[in-house]
């Protein structure tokens, strides 16, 4: 059932890492069922298939996120295959998902982002692009993958916007500020002489002039990251401390939504958490009972 699974995957948009993920969920878990001697036809296969597999994969040191993400993809094909009438209920109809541990979330201190940015002035073209990414994922909240997409033409400085295509396939535009418009306006005009000028692409690669991806992206926060005194800074910190900042600056909840592209409070929530005890700290100074006697 799994090509007519993906298959379906498609025809209904989901993401091409969505795909993936669905499916090589269940290919995993096929090969554990195959390795156990278990039934692989569908209409045989048992809740507590199931629940063996998931206490399998915590005794194999998978983290608790993971094994909720495995349970979900799992969940998304049993639901599908009660949908195409190819067995009446889902063994995991009655499963209640894994719990998560809540987990703090770290998020860049004002004194961090500006060591970070620091490390990045010069006049090179290289310091003026990784000047232009590192404040802008500070400013727009941009998932690596979103950053790292951008074309030329999805970034407007004159309106500090940026087309940006999310999770699920779901554009939206992100917004930046002035300071981050000025860095791109250098980091543009340092682009305009470069090897691959001519390229769609915003980003690019100093040595060659290609398209400066994903990875090469992560790479460059990890040693500037060392550079600024910050060891083992990867790109999601920076949306962390977007969400954090936003809303201990006043941002309003419906307007992070918008502008990070969230669909659920229960994210903001969570991205909140990390840094709600300083929010609360900040908020207890200012209206501290007897300080405003």
């Amino acid at each position: 059932m799994l090509p007519s699974f993906e298959r379906s995957l498609r025809a209904a948009r989901r993401s091409p890492r969505t795909i993936d993920n669905y499916v090589s969920t269940a290919k995993a878990f096929i090969s554990w069922l195959e390795e156990e001697g278990r039934p692989t036809e569908v209409g045989l296969i048992k809740r507590e298939f199931v629940e063996s597999w998931l206490l399998i994969l915590e005794d194999r040191g998978n983290t608790p996120s993971t094994i909720a993400s495995r349970y979900r993809c799992l969940q998304q094909l049993f639901r599908w295959l009660e949908v195409e009438e190819e067995i009446d209920v889902s063994p995991m109809a009655k499963m209640r998902p894994p719990a998560i541990p809540e987990a703090t979330t770290e998020v860049l201190s004002g004194d961090d982002q500006r060591r970070l940015l620091k490390v990045c002035e010069g006049r090179t073209f290289i310091d003026r692009r990784d000047l232009a990414i590192l404040s802008m994922f500070l400013d727009s909240g941009l998932r690596l993958s979103e950053l790292a997409d951008l074309k030329l033409g999805d970034v407007d400085l004159d309106s500090g916007a940026a087309l940006v295509m999310g999770k699920g396939s779901r554009p939206r535009v992100a917004r930046f500020g002035s300071v981050v418009g000025r860095n791109l306006d250098r980091y543009l005009r340092s682009r305009s002489s470069h090897a691959g000028a001519e390229s769609e692409w915003l980003w690019l690669r100093a040595d060659n002039g290609q398209r400066f991806r994903a990875a090469g992206i992560a790479k460059m926060v990890k040693n500037r990251g060392e550079a600024a005194e910050l060891p083992g800074l990867h790109p999601h910190v920076f949306r962390h401390t977007f969400a954090h900042r936003f809303r201990s600056n006043g941002g309003s909840e419906g307007d992070l939504m918008l502008l990070g592209g969230w669909r659920s409070r229960s994210m903001i929530d969570r991205y909140g958490k990390a840094a709600a005890a300083d929010r609360a700290a900040e908020a207890h100074r200012a209206y501290s009972p007897v300080d405003n006697l």
